[in-house]
């Protein structure tokens, strides 16, 4: 075997054990979480807010870099943003 073969099979085989692994230890969800989660995911379904919301954060401020003026825009629309939604 080549050791390009040999490194190729490490990259696919690891982090799936790695994650089997992880998964193995998480505990089961009681029915109220997973009533819970599921009806956040129906309310997502029904509603096209949370898209909304992305659409207006990526169009009108775009690209932000940590300390930029962009990065000051963005926060100031979340702040404005989440107060129109009745968030204080």
């Amino acid at each position: 075997m080549t050791k390009g073969f040999v490194a190729g099979m490490i990259a696919v085989l690891v982090p799936g054990i790695c994650m089997a692994q992880e998964t193995a230890d998480v505990p089961m969800l009681t029915t109220e979480q997973q009533q819970r989660i599921d009806r956040l995911i129906d309310a997502g379904l029904e509603n096209d807010l949370g898209y909304e919301v992305l659409e207006s954060l990526t169009t009108k401020i775009g690209p932000r870099l940590g300390g930029s003026p962009a990065e000051a825009r963005a926060r100031d629309w979340g702040v404005e943003t989440l107060k129109d939604l009745g968030f204080k």
